[in-house]
């Protein structure tokens, strides 16, 4: 079926997702906020992490919907492509931009690289809520998550992008990284 996952790359899309929150992605592992267990030894030993194509042999495609050019959201993307690199999802010689580029120049750059074909990027799966109407974005996340390539992952970058794109109901992975001056980031302060 085109567009469809199979259970195997879910399972492996959220075997990831759940690493790279454990590796410390949202902010999580800060002391006093402590979300999640940060356990990595016993996580990598319960979980094969090993990097991978799909069952298709196609990358898994990353789509991010932020709500606009934001230092902090940069900062939390720029730790997410970091952490590809580190678990050997990505090829780098070094971090080709800085940590507070835009997101959407981020992508652009990730989208002219070869990153050795398990994971990819497209500029035009980055989107910014505030400056491109909600309706076109809705129907390219959903046409791009029904293509022949379909989506590996969307990136909602925090809470405004993430319940928008749950909201969407998509058969695909949703990670919602928030940086710390996110509300929602911040437990004691709902």
């Amino acid at each position: 079926m085109q567009g469809v996952f199979r259970n195997d790359e879910k399972i492996t899309a959220l075997i990831v997702t759940i690493f790279l929150l454990f590796s410390g992605l949202t902010g999580c592992g800060k002391e006093g906020n402590l979300a999640v267990s940060t356990d990595v030894d016993k996580a990598r030993s319960q979980f094969l992490l090993e990097p991978a194509n799909r069952q298709t042999g196609a990358p898994y495609r990353v789509a991010v919907v932020d709500v606009d050019p934001y230092e902090p959201a940069s900062q939390v993307f720029y730790n997410f492509v970091e952490r590809l690199w580190e678990l050997g999802w990505i090829s780098l010689d070094a971090m080709p931009f800085g940590e507070t580029d835009e997101v959407k120049e981020m992508v652009a750059v990730l989208a002219a690289m070869e990153l050795g074909g398990l994971v990819e990027f497209d500029p035009e799966l980055c989107y910014y809520m505030l400056y491109e109407d909600m309706g076109e974005i809705e129907s390219s996340l959903r046409e791009e998550a029904k293509s022949e390539e379909g989506l590996g992952l969307i990136l909602g970058m925090g809470t405004d992008p993430g319940l928008f794109v749950k909201d969407l109901n998509l058969d695909v992975p949703l990670l919602v990284p928030m940086a710390e001056t996110d509300p929602c980031s911040q437990p004691d302060l709902l």
